[in-house]
C-alpha cells in the first residue's frame, strides 16, 4: 500500500520544491523564461501525482451520445461566428491584440503585468496575451482573427456549461443550459468582439466543475485540480481576485447539498 502512494508523494515534493525555487527567483528579481517553463512543469507534476485517482469507476462512453453532445456544445461558437461584423470594433480588442503582438516571451517577465508601464488603464496577467500571440502568428493579424482568437475560450465555456448542468441536474439540463448560453445577449455582445474577459470565465468554469467533482467524489486529483484552476482563473483578469471569498461559500453550500443527497 505504501508503494502505491510513493509516486504521488514524490511528484508533490518536486512540484512544491520547484514552486519554492520560482518564488525565491522572483523575489530576487532574477527572471528567466525557464522559470515560466518550470512553473508549468510544477502544475503538471501536481496533477500527474494524483492522476491514478481517475482510473477507478470509469463509465463506458457511447460515441453516438458523445457526437450529439459535441454538436450541442458547438452551438454557441457557431452563433457567435455567424454574428461577426468585421466593422464592429470595440477598441480594447485591438489594443489587447497589439499588446499580444508586442509581447516577447524570451525577454518579458511571464509573471509581470501586460502592458508594461502605464500604457493602459490596468495591467493583466500574461497567459492570454501569450496564447493570442501564438494564434495571431499562425492565423495572421486582422480584425477577423482577433475575434477568432477567443473562440477556444467560448468552446471551453460551452463544454463546462454542459458538464456542470449535467452533473447537477442531468444531461437534458446540461443541453438546455448550453442553448441558453448560446443566445444570451450579454455573452453574444462581448464574445463577438476580441475581448479577453472570456478567458478568465472559461478557467473559472473549469474550476467550478472540478470543485463539484471534488466534493462529490472526494478524490485528491479533483481537489488539486480545483486549486490550480482557481489560481489560473485569477490570472485571467485583474478583478478575478474577488473569486475566493464567494467560492468558499459555494463550496460549503455544495457540500451540504451532497450530504442531503446521500
Amino acid at each position: 500500500m505504501k508503494e502505491t502512494k510513493q509516486p504521488g508523494k514524490m511528484t508533490l515534493f518536486l512540484a512544491v520544491s520547484i514552486t519554492v525555487f520560482i518564488c525565491l527567483m522572483i523575489m530576487a528579481d532574477r527572471y528567466s523564461p525557464l522559470i515560466a517553463v518550470a512553473w508549468a512543469l510544477s502544475l503538471i507534476l501536481l496533477l500527474a501525482g494524483f492522476i491514478k485517482d481517475l482510473k477507478q469507476h470509469r463509465k463506458p462512453i457511447s460515441y453516438q451520445h458523445l457526437a450529439a453532445v459535441l454538436l450541442i456544445m458547438l452551438l454557441p461558437v457557431a452563433v457567435r461566428v455567424l454574428l461577426y461584423q468585421p466593422d464592429r470594433i470595440h477598441g480594447d480588442d485591438l489594443l489587447t491584440a497589439t499588446f499580444s503582438q508586442n509581447y516577447h516571451p524570451l525577454t518579458t517577465n511571464f509573471f509581470s503585468g501586460i502592458p508594461e508601464g502605464t500604457q493602459w488603464v490596468a495591467k493583466f496577467p500574461t497567459p492570454y496575451f501569450l496564447l493570442q500571440k501564438i494564434f495571431l502568428r499562425i492565423a495572421g493579424a486582422s480584425v477577423l482573427t482577433v475575434k477568432l482568437s477567443v473562440i477556444p475560450y467560448i468552446a471551453v465555456v460551452s463544454v463546462m456549461t454542459y458538464l456542470i448542468g449535467s452533473f447537477l441536474l442531468g444531461s437534458v439540463a446540461g443541453a438546455v443550459a448550453v442553448f441558453i448560453y448560446a443566445f444570451m445577449a450579454i455573452s453574444i455582445y462581448h464574445e463577438t468582439l476580441g475581448l479577453h474577459f472570456i478567458s478568465s470565465t472559461a478557467v473559472y468554469m473549469i474550476f467550478f466543475y472540478t470543485i463539484l467533482r471534488a466534493l462529490r467524489d472526494a478524490k485528491t486529483f479533483w481537489y488539486v485540480a480545483s486549486g490550480i484552476t482557481c489560481g489560473m482563473a485569477c490570472m485571467g483578469s485583474h478583478w478575478s481576485n474577488h473569486y475566493p471569498c464567494p467560492l468558499c461559500r459555494i463550496r460549503n453550500n455544495t457540500r451540504q447539498l451532497f450530504r442531503r443527497a446521500d
